[in-house]
């Protein structure tokens, strides 16, 4: 399901049926949910300044969308959601049992979005699932490593000297994962973490990416509580000129604190192992080393 203005081009190269709707529009959804017996819910708002935004299309269109299923007799949904439903604090090796702690407009959306699919579980109307993924990279991707190679050429300092784990996942073990989660009954009711499985830290991860696109790595440091202090007179600043930041607060929090998440519920439960690691994912999403920012 496609909305009306994007482009279907490799999508019906790759012989996929295409059929065009808008979650926000319950009446376009009937159609595309007619005679499925599992939807992928992978539509969202992830970029906006508009918290009224995010709800009216994370979690309005989710609701749509279920309400569509439902009456279609749709069996299982498989619903993309983020690790930032615990909010940016410090997370090591974290369970799915912890509780939500949004910090953000897009991460609260994706909250009531889960709860509205948990809903519909527990009444019995299909089996729902909720998948976690931290920091998505690969194909398309215009935000995660375009915006550590930004960093790098703008502003080329670790924080804290680059120790902490920042968990990413390349998309091709995502969507091992969804379709693991979608074959197995034991996965209704149920979220699941999805990352590389590794334990890289920020350093490692900056190091990685400009050795590969041929940039100098960073060189210096600066401790967490002055780039934090940096990043709110960047926000500050930004909003009296009308601009947008050089760096921000929630991008620090994102850098610079642990966000490390246990896999071991979906490796138990669905029989997920990452096989893509950021070298690996590096090489085929950007083969040839460069990339359109």
């Amino acid at each position: 399901m496609l909305l009306p203005q994007e482009d279907d081009t490799p999508l019906r190269d790759a012989k996929i049926e295409v059929i065009r709707a808008d979650v926000c529009d319950p009446a376009s959804l009937a159609k595309s949910v007619e005679d499925i017996r599992t939807v992928f819910h992978c539509a969202s708002l992830a970029v906006s300044t508009s918290r009224e935004a995010y709800f009216a299309v994370n979690v309005k269109g989710t609701e749509n969308l279920l309400e569509a299923c439902g009456k279609a007799g749709v069996k299982k949904f498989i619903f993309l959601s983020s690790t930032g439903v615990y909010g940016h604090g410090r997370h090591v090796n974290a369970k799915e049992i912890q509780p939500y702690a949004p910090d953000t407009g897009y991460s609260a959306s994706n909250v009531e979005a889960e709860k509205l699919v948990f809903s519909y579980h527990k009444k019995g109307i299909f089996s729902g699932t909720v998948m976690r993924p931290r920091l998505v990279y690969g194909p398309g991707d215009q935000f995660v490593v375009p915006s550590i190679v930004r960093a790098i050429q703008k502003f080329p300092f670790l924080i804290s000297g680059g120790q902490a784990v920042n968990d990413l996942v390349h998309m091709d073990d995502l969507m091992e994962a969804m379709v693991l989660a979608a074959e197995n009954p034991a996965s209704g009711g149920k979220a699941y973490h999805v990352t590389d499985g590794t334990t890289t830290t920020t350093a490692e991860q900056f190091f990685t990416i400009a050795r590969h696109f041929g940039f100098k790595p960073p060189s210096k440091s600066l401790p967490y509580w002055l780039l934090y202090l940096i990043a709110t007179g960047s926000e500050l600043l930004a909003r009296l000129k009308g601009k947008s930041p050089l760096i921000t607060k929630i991008r620090v929090k994102m850098l610079g604190r642990h966000h490390h998440y246990s896999i071991e519920r979906a490796r138990h439960d669905l029989g997920f192992e990452p096989r893509v690691n950021l070298e690996e994912g590096l090489r085929r999403t950007w083969p040839n080393r460069q990339l359109n920012q």
